[in-house]
Formats: C-alpha cells, structure tokens, sequence
C-alpha cells in the first residue's frame, strides 16, 4: 500500500512539474474599451468592453527575460458618439459596433522577481463587425438602423497595429493598457472612419 501512495505521489509531482514548465498555456480576459475614429475632432469618446480567451506560447525563456506569442479570440464593443445642441442644428448619434477580434502579439515579459513581471507586447490585429445599432435623434425625430448591415455606416472587416503593456502578478493574473490602431477606413457613407481604440484589461492565465 505504502509503495502505491509513493508511485501515485511521484506521479502527481511529475504531472505538476510538467504543467508548471509547459510552453502554452491558456486564460480569459475582460476589461474596457475607450474608443473613437481616430483624427476626427467631431466624434466624441465611446465606452465598451471587450471579453473572451486568451493563450500564449512561449517561444524562449532565460533567467530574467521571455518572449511569447500570444493571441485572443474576444467580443469587443467600439464605437462613438457626435452631437450638437445649438437651435439652428440639433442632432445627436451613436454608433455601437460588436465585433470579434484576434489580435496577435509578441510578448516580451522582463522578470523583476519571482512574482512579478513587466510586459510589453505589440503585433497586429484582425477584427469583423457582427452586429450593433447606430441612433440618431433631431429635429424630425428619432431612429435606428444597423451598424453593419446594407444600410448602415460601416464595413465588416477591420485590421490594425496592437500595443500594450502592463504587468504579471504570481505567473498568473495581468494587468494590461493598450492601443489598437486601425489602417482600414471603415466608412461606407463618405468621409473617414478608421478605429482608434485604448483598452484596459485583466487576464487571469491558467
């Protein structure tokens, strides 16, 4: 009995040791979304969310430096706002887009100690818009119509530059800020509407 116990032990701390060296590991995110098109000073900031999963793989680890590549498959809610209040001209609208979006980052992760960790990541992301809702409101009334759809304000397909940086607590829990950039002008009624987004997130990896 005595010998069971020990070779079960023994495999336990096998699986363990194994599990805390494996190179890809994986988690879930949540956290908020400050957006709106980028150079244009008509719009105002919107405020959203962004949730789902992550996973990292790691590429090389030395004694106080790693590097990863890491991505997210996340919902995430962008948008903006515009209004003006003035006698002559009143309107207001909101533009909500819900999107999915798979950035993909190198991670550089700088170990302070053996609990905690700078993070810097930068790489491209991808995103496709799935629904939402634009509203308008003036002097004739008040309506909605589809943010994507034949007659809405913007295209599907969204693609950009993704930075961030935080930090990593017990090998487990981070803390990030970060920027994505969109390249893609979005708009499908004139003018420009490219992405401009800053975020603030936590991850829990697992």
């Amino acid at each position: 009995m005595k010998k069971i116990v020990c070779i079960v032990a023994l495999c336990a701390l096998s699986l363990a040791h194994a599990y805390a060296q494996k190179p890809f590991r994986v988690g879930v995110t949540g956290g908020m979304n400050v957006s709106k098109p980028a150079d244009e000073d008509e719009f105002k900031t919107n405020v959203g969310f962004n949730v789902g999963v992550v996973g990292e793989f790691r590429l090389s680890e030395k004694e106080k430096t790693s590097i990863y590549l890491s991505t997210s498959l996340l919902l995430s809610s962008k948008g903006t706002k515009s209004s003006d209040d003035s006698d002559d001209d009143y309107y207001r609208y909101t533009i909500n887009a819900y999107s999915v979006e798979l950035p993909v980052h190198f991670d550089f992760k700088g170990h302070i100690n053996r609990d905690l960790s700078i993070l810097i990541g930068t790489g491209p992301y991808f995103g496709y818009g799935l629904f939402g809702n634009i509203k308008v409101k003036n002097d004739y009334g008040s309506g909605s119509l589809g943010t994507f759809k034949s007659e809405g304000a913007l295209k599907r397909f969204d693609f950009g530059w993704s930075s961030r940086a935080g930090i990593e607590l017990y090998k487990c829990y981070q803390i990030l800020a970060g920027y994505d950039g969109g390249f893609l002008n979005l708009s499908r009624i004139g003018g420009t509407y490219r992405n401009s987004c800053f975020s603030f997130s936590v991850a829990c990896m697992f």
